[in-house]
């Protein structure tokens, strides 16, 4: 929504030469008005400004708070900006360079800077968003202008919005320099109007007969818990009621002069303007400082899988070299994995391995904060938020390669599906929440009074709050109703805050400090092997348990042949020598 400022007072651009000429240029502004008034009438119609606030100088205290910026344009080769503020109100100038964000057309500022203002000396402030460069000089992406005197003149108060609630303490307390009593007497008797009547004990209220019909407006009970709160949120409400600009973000565009015209993207702020009174006491600044993450640690304990497609053959012998794989969204460059257990000849597998994933959450926001650089060649990371989601992969390990890829499984943590007592009873069921709540062509429907969209959670739970959970968890190729099951997985899923995780140190897989839980080897059948690294398993178990008949005759088969071949050699010298021994004479 757009506001007119100019209702009291207007800015006229002032020219000097011809237009259309080279010599034609603006050389400046004149803030005034002009209006045609009849006199000859009975009651004449009162003076054109008699709400002005007509002076020669005030000081003020000029507070801009710079939120963040919206679809800048790119000032960098790779399509990215280093984007940082640099504000200027008359002759003072601050620039906020070493507070750049890299890489990032969408930054969050969270910057707030005040200054002593002089009006109308110090009327326009300027505001310019640049592009942070190592070698050279810096770019302008886009800068705004804004006329402070406007703000200030205009019936409106655009000086400081009017907040949603009055409130004496938290981060939304009330900062602006009035009380809503007194903003709403002032008004009543700027514009002719009786004074407002309050009701001095509950329910509290304010009565006034130009608004609400003449009806008493009433706060809402948990706004009215003392007197004070009761008068100055009647005293708000009745104030939203009427045309004065309430607290929002304001969004700019911003616009390079180099390139008029051509939109540089969005900046969302808003300012507030105070007189400077020494005698009333300063309002304290609101903190829009970047919301710190918290650290967090994802622990993951794979006990077992079981049900998983032999997708592979040895010597015409169905099996599966079973590994699981595993990663939060946003972090796949960090994703580790389980041992593997070779030569699954059933679909079970057995790991007892813990898995570490430390993340940054933001409760606020209920986002993960990412930070890494998107190329060698970067000097700065670059910060992402993604939703809190672990991802699980059973894959068929392969000695060179990635292997073959089996099924996988996607848990939100905020809504993490409950897993089954038992392996018989993680079915579909137990991802039929979270698949119809993420699917975009659901059915919805909605709450009559709220007009939220009502969805059935009976089958999910928040991770953050429950903290721990174990179980079964199906497994699927693909999207769950579409794909066959790739099996189920038997796990523990722990969540501790940074504090939590000094108090109780674990190490990856079974390493120490092995605790919370303690995890023993895995107790895995003796067909599980390497065959490089056990070669006299594999002759056992792959060769001989498999081919012993073949080899069993083979071998007499082998034997029969010698003995065969060394009769063959032998016997006819012996038996010419025995016979020419008997048959021939002795001399």
């Amino acid at each position: 929504k757009q506001f007119d400022l100019e209702d009291n007072v207007k800015n006229f651009t002032l020219t000097r030469g011809k237009r259309g000429t080279p010599k034609y240029q603006t050389c400046g502004t004149w803030k005034g008005n002009i209006r045609v008034v009849r006199t000859d009438i009975v009651d004449p119609i009162p003076p054109p400004w008699e709400h002005v606030n007509f002076y020669k100088e005030v000081e003020v205290i000029v507070r801009v708070y710079c939120v963040r910026g919206i679809a800048l344009a790119a000032a960098d080769a790779d399509g990215k900006s280093d984007p940082y503020i640099q504000i200027q109100l008359g002759d003072k100038k601050f620039s906020d360079r070493e507070n750049y964000v890299p890489k990032n057309l969408n930054p969050t500022f969270g910057r707030v800077f005040e200054f002593n203002a002089v009006l109308p000396h110090d009327n326009e402030l300027l505001v310019r968003v640049w592009d942070w460069d190592f070698i050279g000089g810096d770019d302008l992406i886009g800068e705004t202008k804004i006329d402070i005197e406007d703000r200030y003149l205009t019936n409106l108060r655009a000086t400081c919005g009017l907040q949603r609630t009055y409130l004496t303490e938290g981060p939304n307390k009330w900062r602006d320099f009035d009380l809503p009593s007194k903003i709403l007497a002032d008004w009543c008797t700027k514009n002719g109007w009786e004074d407002p009547k309050y009701n001095d004990a509950p329910p509290y209220g304010v009565t006034l007969s130009r608004l609400n019909k003449g009806r008493r407006i009433k706060p809402r009970p948990e706004d009215a818990d003392t007197p004070e709160k009761g008068k100055e949120n009647s005293a708000l409400m009745a104030l939203h009621q009427l045309p004065l600009i309430k607290e929002h973000c304001e969004t700019r565009r911003l616009e390079n002069p180099l390139q008029p015209g051509m939109d540089q993207g969005n900046l969302q702020m808003w300012i507030d303007i105070f007189p400077k009174q020494p005698e009333v006491e300063t309002k304290p600044i609101v903190n829009i400082a970047v919301r710190i993450p918290k650290p967090f640690e994802l622990r993951c304990v794979i006990y077992n899988c079981v049900d998983v497609p032999l997708v592979s053959t040895q010597l015409g012998l169905p099996m599966v070299d079973l590994v699981i794989k595993g990663w939060m969204v946003g972090l796949e460059h960090k994703k580790q994995k389980t041992d593997v257990h070779y030569r699954s000849l059933s679909g079970e597998g057995n790991f007892n391995w813990r898995l570490l994933f430390p993340f940054d959450y933001l409760p606020a926001e209920k986002k993960n904060v990412v930070r890494k650089k998107t190329s060698f060649f970067s000097m700065d990371k670059t910060e992402t938020k993604v939703d809190p989601i672990f991802v699980l992969q059973i894959w068929d390990n392969a000695l060179f390669g990635p292997g073959k890829y089996i099924g996988s499984v996607q848990l939100p943590l905020l809504k993490f599906p409950k897993p089954a007592k038992s392996q018989y009873g993680a079915t579909i069921d137990t991802l039929w929440t979270i698949a119809k709540q993420y699917n975009p062509f659901r059915t919805r429907t909605y709450d009559a009074e709220t007009g939220k969209e009502v969805i059935e959670d009976s089958g999910t739970e928040n991770l953050f709050e429950v903290k721990n959970v174990k179980g079964w968890l199906p497994v699927w190729t693909g999207d769950p109703f579409d794909s066959p099951s790739a099996g189920r997985i038997e796990l523990e899923v722990d969540l501790l805050t940074g504090a939590e995780v000094e108090e109780k140190p674990a190490g990856k897989g079974q390493k120490e400090p092995n605790q919370f839980p303690k995890l023993d080897k895995p107790n895995r059948p003796a067909t599980s092997f390497n065959w490089l690294t056990s070669p006299w398993k594999a002759f056992k178990f792959i060769i001989w348990g498999r081919f012993k008949w073949y080899i069993i005759f083979f071998l007499v088969l082998v034997i029969f042949i010698l003995w065969l071949a060394l009769f063959i050699y032998y016997f006819p010298p012996a038996a010419t020598e025995r016979l020419t021994r008997e048959f021939l004479p002795t001399f």
